[in-house]
C-alpha cells in the first residue's frame, strides 16, 4: 500500500511517496497557483503510485500545541481529502524543514526543500505508525 506524504505550504507543496514499506522518496514540488490544478496534480500522483492514504505534516509547538498555521494546514488538508476521497493522517512536522535543510546541504535547498520535508514527514509516520489511530 503506497502512502503519499505532503508538506503543505502557502506557495508550494512538497510531495513524497513510500515506494516500499521502508523506502520513501522525495518526488516533486507542486506550485500552489490554483487549487484545482493542485488537485489535478495530486490525482495523477495517486493514480501513478496507487496511493491508499495521505500523510500531511502539521506544524505544532514543542509542547504539542497547534497554532494559526496548523489551522490553515488542517483546513487545506481536509479540502484535499474531500476532493480526492482519501483519508488524511496528520503528523507533527516539528523540525522537518530544519532536518531537510541539513540533509540537502546548502546548494540543493531551494528546489528540493519542500519535497525533502515531505519525505521526512512520511518517514516519521512510517516509523511511528502504531501511534496513530487509523
Amino acid at each position: 500500500m503506497a502512502i503519499l506524504g505532503l508538506d503543505l505550504g502557502e506557495k508550494r507543496i512538497g510531495v513524497a511517496v513510500n515506494l516500499t514499506e521502508n523506502f520513501v522518496q522525495a518526488k516533486e514540488i507542486i506550485e500552489y497557483n490554483n487549487f484545482d490544478e493542485v488537485i489535478d496534480n495530486l490525482k495523477q500522483i495517486i493514480i501513478n503510485y496507487q496511493i491508499e492514504k495521505i500523510v500531511v505534516g502539521l506544524p505544532k509547538s514543542f509542547s504539542g500545541e497547534e497554532n494559526q498555521q496548523s489551522k490553515k494546514i488542517r483546513k487545506m488538508a481536509n479540502l484535499i481529502a474531500v476532493k480526492l476521497n482519501k483519508k488524511i493522517i496528520f503528523v507533527n512536522e516539528i523540525l522537518s524543514t530544519k532536518i531537510a535543510a541539513q540533509n540537502l546541504g546548502k546548494k540543493n535547498q531551494k528546489n528540493k526543500l519542500d519535497s525533502e520535508s515531505a519525505k521526512i514527514i512520511l518517514e516519521t509516520y512510517l516509523e511511528n505508525k502504531n501511534q496513530y489511530n487509523e
